[in-house]
């Protein structure tokens, strides 16, 4: 199977949190523990022994003792800390937490934290103080000692923090509480003529932007014109949607009128909402269900749907590829449908027969600062373990082959103390390289249409930026989710509250500039900013017209 050099660069967020709906096994109770010991921290020989036959049902060879510890949260730490069962990560979010439980947590946390957050650097650097913070945190909780509080209200520190560094991939707890945001996507109805320095959202309330920060600044892109089939010129803005829905835009002594795209994207994301964008995907794929495809729309255009990289996702590319389409030549573009794709692990192959992989092999190694301690490598197997709710037995060779060389690295050994490390890499390409080009092939290439919106995130964004490094990809749209400027998700369940949690693991600089990346996004060439311009009525005129037809 074909992999990127970085296929698990940010792999995971959505696809995880869609999996936890699935699949909620019961945990097998604890045993009493020994008088003196703390119960919580102790993972029971029952859980422990349905977590290797589990392993084992996959083709996994798990060695004799299991793959979780007894007491996985006691240090020293080794590449098996935090490692817990998968049932674990199924229990339904609970609506209130113990006080005093989350108060004992909280030492558990900072631990892994200062060993493997990819963001603590970065936050310290900003004058953000972790043991304050900590500190805080704990005073808070014990002044409600002997009380269940609210987790949105147990966990109100982490939105303090989310408003200081955005950090789509660090959700504590994963459920029950949302601190995060993604993109929202807002066209700009005139021509600014000096720097815009705040924009005015619809309750009134008027927030500050940064003009030294390239992400809050306005876009420049292209819009179809379906009437006279012509691209014009259009501008727009992206915003974190925690910011408020912009209503217009103070550029100097001017102002602006700002339409936020269709659809809405008001916190939290309405079922209305999430089945709108579920249907204009729908209306293109002519499919009843989201699952990987590939189909000829029409002689000349080529499309491929991408739902969220999952590993279940994964098993339906590998049995179905063999029959999809090959090139017959007379194709001039290739539209891949990323929209909703919320990350998982990238899979190029699924392209391999119409593009030559090789040449995005400059994109792979992007600008990242890239965990390396022990807790990285037992918080990545919390991703695999969780990414894999879902997974049913039997499975393919390479799915076991996956599982097994993960599971492998466990063993290795473990640096004493477990202390904080990171990789730091770098690219020769960042996005700030893609240009789109004029309609027609490109050095002999068919043009590759990416489509996007702002349900694509994590890996779905990584997919994308590996296509934008192509001289023929052109990016069709509203901006990403933006999560992935905080990569690697690691996960793991805070022993005393039972509550799952996910850190990201590092950093990366998809545009090589420093620029807020998480709930801005990645920009596109077109703009598709209203429910028409996304009909596939639109998007099929558009496809021919970049083809060159």
């Amino acid at each position: 199977m074909i992999r990127s050099r970085a296929a698990y660069l940010a792999a995971g967020t959505l696809a995880v949190a869609a999996a936890f709906a699935m699949n909620r096994p019961a945990v097998a109770r604890s045993a009493p523990a020994p008088q003196g010991i703390d119960s919580a921290m102790i993972v029971s020989r029952g859980d422990r022994d349905a977590e290797t036959a589990r392993l084992r049902a996959f083709g996994v060879n798990v060695p004799d003792g299991g793959i979780v510890l007894e007491r996985p949260w006691d240090p020293p730490y080794t590449r098996r800390s935090f490692v817990v069962p998968q049932a674990w990560f199924a229990v339904p979010a609970p609506d209130s937490v113990s006080a005093d439980a989350l108060a004992k947590d909280l030492p558990v946390l900072a631990a892994v934290m200062e060993r493997a957050y990819g963001g603590w650097d970065v936050a310290e650097k900003r004058g953000w103080s972790w043991a304050k913070w900590f500190a805080d945190w704990g005073v808070s909780l014990r002044a409600h000692s002997g009380q269940r509080l609210a987790v949105i209200e147990a966990f109100a520190p982490m939105k303090q923090f989310m408003a200081f560094q955005l950090d789509n991939h660090t959700t504590i707890p994963l459920r029950g509480a949302s601190f995060g945001s993604g993109s929202q996507t807002a066209l700009v109805q005139g021509s600014p003529t000096a720097p815009c320095t705040q924009f005015k959202a619809a309750d009134g309330q008027r927030v500050a932007l940064d003009a030294n920060d390239p992400a809050q600044r306005v876009r420049h892109a292209l819009r179809w014109n379906a009437t006279t089939h012509a691209l014009e010129p259009a501008a727009y803005l992206s915003l974190p949607t925690n910011r408020g829905i912009p209503a217009s835009l103070q550029c100097g002594a001017q102002t602006v009128a700002l339409t936020p795209a269709w659809p809405p994207s008001a916190l939290p994301v309405s079922p209305e909402t999430q089945q709108a964008r579920r249907d204009v995907i729908f209306a293109l794929s002519g499919a009843t269900a989201d699952e990987p495809d590939f189909k000829l729309l029409e002689p000349a255009i080529a499309y491929i749907r991408l739902p969220t990289f999952s590993k279940a996702n994964s098993q339906l590319i590998e049995q179905r590829m063999g029959s999809w389409p090959t090139p017959t030549g007379s194709e001039k573009t290739l539209i891949v449908d990323l929209r909703n794709n919320g990350g998982g692990d990238a899979n190029l192959e699924t392209v391999a027969r119409w593009i030559e992989v090789k040449r995005m092999n400059r994109a792979m190694a992007t600008h990242r600062h890239q965990g390396a301690s022990c807790l990285y490598h037992a918080l990545r197997w919390g991703y695999v373990t969780s990414s894999s709710q879902g997974l049913k037995p039997p499975v393919s060779a390479s799915m076991t082959r996956s599982l097994q060389t993960s599971m492998d690295d466990l063993f290795k050994p473990s640096a004493a103390g477990c202390p904080r490390a990171f990789d730091d890499s770098n690219s020769e390409w960042d996005y700030r390289q893609h240009k789109m080009l004029a309609p027609g092939p490109v050095a002999g290439h068919r043009r590759v249409m990416v489509l996007v919106n702002n349900g694509t995130g994590s890996d779905g964004e990584y997919m994308l930026e590996l296509l934008a490094s192509l001289p023929e990809a052109v990016v069709v749209g509203i901006n990403t989710f933006g999560v992935a400027q905080y990569i690697q998700p690691g996960y793991s369940v805070l022993p005393h509250t039972r509550l799952p949690f996910r850190v990201a693991l590092g950093t990366s600089d998809g545009y090589g500039d420093n620029r807020s990346f998480d709930g801005y996004g990645f920009d596109v060439d077109v703009v598709l900013s209203t429910k028409e311009d996304q009909s596939p009525a639109n998007i099929l005129a558009l496809a021919r017209f970049i083809g060159g037809r």
